[in-house]
């Protein structure tokens, strides 16, 4: 999946026709090699047309193109270069920009669904994860991937994709609370990795109620003691009705018992930020 933005494409063409405009102009006036003013500002636009018409789009009949135009303007200025050279240049990369956009498709992204607005939902221009989800791929980096792939289902109008990868993220909760829990293993010793999730929360919550309980204590808890074990109630409260409200979801998804619209989408985005966001601050 590429996110970008349409009008940043534009203004790269733009910029590559201006300077092959440019140059045109300059040869008029005879073909002197680029002076280091020109070619600083030759070499910052052409560099960024070059980042959004070709990397971006992997535009691989514009590749080699633009690594020669790379190539003459990093020599610079070991090696000059005319304003012939450089129209030449431009004007190759545009003729080729132009074969392989022939065979380039796009899904129009929604508007209110771009970065425009804010909400779980969007993607900013770029294609980054907005703020709603960065303290989650700042604490879970491998977590990145399957939120990006749940947003662009969500705009895609694929709502059962959608939940299936909110539930891969959730999966990867369900192992971080195992962690501190010290849960690695169900009943009759089978390994986390390998269970179901019921078997899986029935493992944590008899871990956390034997850790909020505070069974076995020699002495009476202290106030910031008994502080701390509400606070650790609290959290794992919140975050095992994420899990069980979840289930359902997974269920559903897992074994092709429902559809899904986009309300439901959302419902599995919004408890998996929820859940996700309260593991990234970790446990009281």
């Amino acid at each position: 999946m590429i996110n970008f933005r349409l009008y940043d494409f534009w203004l790269g063409q733009l910029a590559i026709a201006a300077e092959q405009h440019n140059a045109a102009l300059r040869i008029r006036e005879g073909d002197a090699p680029i002076d280091e003013e020109t070619h600083i500002r030759i070499q910052r636009v052409v560099g960024n047309a070059i980042k959004n018409c070709v990397e971006q789009l992997s535009l691989m009949d514009a590749n080699i193109s633009s690594l020669q135009l790379n190539d003459m303007l990093n020599l610079y200025p070991r090696v000059t270069y005319t304003n012939i050279d450089l129209l030449m240049r431009l004007q190759t990369l545009q003729e080729h920009i132009n074969i392989a956009i022939r065979q380039e498709y796009f899904f129009h992204y929604p508007r209110e669904l771009s970065g425009l607005s804010p909400g779980l939902t969007t993607v900013k221009i770029g294609g980054n994860i907005n703020d709603h989800w960065q303290s989650i791929t700042t604490a879970f980096p491998a977590s990145k991937r399957e939120i990006e792939a749940g947003l662009d289902c969500y705009a895609f109008g694929d709502s059962a994709g959608c939940v299936f990868h909110m539930m891969r993220l959730a999966e990867l909760g369900l192992r971080e609370i195992a962690g501190q829990l010290g849960v690695a293993t169900v009943k009759r010793g089978k390994p986390l990795e390998y269970a179901m999730w019921g078997e899986v929360i029935e493992a944590l919550q008899s871990a956390i109620d034997d850790l909020v309980n505070a069974k076995g204590n020699a002495a009476p808890l202290t106030a910031d003691q008994r502080a701390t074990r509400e606070d650790k109630k609290e959290y794992y409260r919140t975050i095992m009705a994420d899990v069980q409200a979840l289930l359902s979801l997974r269920d559903k998804n897992a074994h092709f018992r429902d559809d899904y619209d986009k309300d439901v989408a959302y419902s599995a985005m919004y408890r998996t930020n929820e859940m996700m966001a309260l593991l990234a601050k970790g446990s009281p």
